[in-house]
């Protein structure tokens, strides 16, 4: 599985456009896309699903621009407390992705 990365530290940079792009230039590559965040987005759980593409949400442009499946990962409670926490939302998010047969 590759992985792609893109971080940024201000609002409107184009982080969620360059990822858009990305989905919508190599539709071949069946992607799922995920959101990670401190802050919280009123989910009940740390990891949470979009299922609707449209322009509301990050997660729905992705799906809109073509993504397979679109999460978000909230690793909240501040900048400290959500380094801590990062790691263990991740590990709550590795069984989501399908792992490609070679």
């Amino acid at each position: 599985m590759a992985i792609v990365v893109v971080g940024g530290s201000t609002r409107g940079a184009g982080k969620t456009t360059l990822v858009c792009g990305l989905i919508a230039a190599l539709p071949n590559f069946s992607w799922t896309a995920v959101k990670i965040t401190t802050h919280e987005h009123g989910y009940p759980t740390p990891i949470w699903e979009e299922t609707q593409p449209g322009d509301d949400t990050d997660t729905a442009r992705y799906l809109a621009a073509g993504a397979k499946r679109a999460f978000l990962a909230c690793a909240s409670g501040g900048d400290q407390a959500a380094e801590h926490a990062l790691p263990a939302v991740l590990d709550e998010l590795w069984p989501h992705f399908a792992v490609a047969q070679i």
